[in-house]
């Protein structure tokens, strides 16, 4: 709804008596209004990425890293062909890599930030490295260095921009309910998905990293913009 518009209601016996009324109303619709404060954190994230809130009200990189998680978590439910048909193949040609396959943990994520499951250097060089699914935040990195000159601000803001403007293909962040319990919508378990990729620890480690750097990045723009 995007103006002020008068619906009449009235119920099938009314219809049958022009005459009466005592079962007819006019109903004001007017455009939707997003609350201060939302309790389901997901729902103001997926807001942020659909570019519905201020862009002063949310971190950039936070919101494209849960985009990215959250549609990868489609896929993996079996909904993608649904949800994003063309996202993966996008992914591949516009970023250089397949959001759904495992990737050496020394090139990715926490592994590649000195986090659990990186490989030390006394290893054999003939061992096997470990590969694992790659995370939202994963993805944000890997883009911050094909196409952002390691700037993870930029690449954040290269993946919300590609997303809004359709270069990611038709995408249904929301879903159609499957159950009664479902509240509305598809559930989506973007914690389990992550989890599933790194392990619970490395989730909360890897969190609290990021929230550390993306407080670093605030405080040096502040200084700059003191010393300005």
């Amino acid at each position: 709804t995007r103006s002020l518009q008068w619906i009449r209601v009235r119920s099938d016996d009314t219809r049958k008596q022009a005459s009466s009324r005592g079962k007819e109303f006019e109903l004001l619709d007017s455009p939707g209004i997003i609350p201060a404060h939302m309790v389901d954190q997901s729902d103001a994230l997926l807001l942020a990425a659909c570019n519905s809130v201020g862009d002063g009200a949310y971190d950039n990189q936070a919101v494209a890293a849960y985009l990215c998680e959250w549609i990868k978590a489609l896929h993996l439910m079996g909904k993608g062909e649904q949800a994003a048909p063309r996202w993966r193949e996008e992914c591949v040609r516009r970023y250089g890599f397949d959001p759904l396959e495992k990737r050496p943990v020394s090139e990715i994520g926490a592994g590649a930030r000195g986090m659990p499951g990186q490989r030390g250097q006394e290893d054999d060089e003939d061992e096997e490295e470990e590969m694992r699914a790659i995370t939202g935040e994963d993805m944000l990195f890997l883009v911050a260095d094909s196409k952002c000159r390691g700037n993870p601000e930029d690449a954040a803001r290269k993946i919300l921009q590609d997303f809004r403007t359709g270069r990611m293909g038709p995408v249904a962040l929301q879903l159609a309910p499957r159950t009664a319990e479902d509240g509305g919508q598809t559930k989506v378990d973007v914690r389990k998905s992550a989890a599933d990729a790194l392990g619970r620890d490395v989730v909360e480690r890897a969190a609290r990293s990021a929230e550390d750097r993306r407080r670093e990045e605030r405080e040096e723009r502040d200084r700059r913009g003191e010393g300005g």
